[in-house]
């Protein structure tokens, strides 16, 4: 069975009184740390589980998947198709920059969370971007609103209860 050392890790971590024979890489965090290093799309699907979201992913032969947690992630590459997150009050502007990496995001939404105006700069990066939810929040104006204007397949924005005005909105 070939697993990413991430995988050995979440099941070692579930399990921790079984013995894992494991042959990879003796410093499983260490692997860990470069696999995310190099994958954009897998550092930001760990980000989501780590603040407890669940990110959507697509494999390489085109299957939808909805992951639960680190051992869901498949050792392969993947892309990030749909981002949900809750209550997570405390994300940095660096935080979300990670977003603006991901090549097929089609769906982000984010309750509670506090986007500010450099969050949604991030989120205007994501050209397949297709629907954003971002009702209930007073973290963000009219200046980070305009930066969303250009996203060629965005067909839904749900903004009710934000703090924007209609100015945001005018070409």
């Amino acid at each position: 069975v070939n697993v990413a050392p991430t995988q050995v890790e979440a099941l070692q971590k579930a399990v921790p009184d079984c013995k894992i024979d494991y042959s990879g890489p003796a410093d499983t965090k260490a692997a860990a740390a470069a696999e995310v290093e190099v994958d954009p799309e897998r550092r930001v699907a760990l980000w989501v589980l780590g603040l407890g979201g669940k990110p959507r992913i697509r494999l390489n032969n085109g299957e939808l998947k909805t992951v639960a947690g680190v051992a869901d992630l498949p050792p392969e590459p993947f892309f990030v198709t749909n981002i949900t997150l809750r209550d997570q009050t405390a994300i940095t502007d660096e935080e979300w920059q990670a977003i603006g990496g991901l090549r097929a995001v089609e769906g982000i939404a984010v309750a509670g969370c506090r986007p500010t105006d450099e969050a949604l700069k991030a989120f205007a990066q994501c050209k397949s971007l297709q629907s954003l939810v971002l009702a209930f929040h007073d973290s963000f104006g009219d200046e980070g609103v305009k930066h969303l204007v250009g996203l060629p397949r965005l067909v839904h924005l749900d903004l009710c209860n934000s703090s924007i005005t209609a100015a945001s909105l005018e070409p």
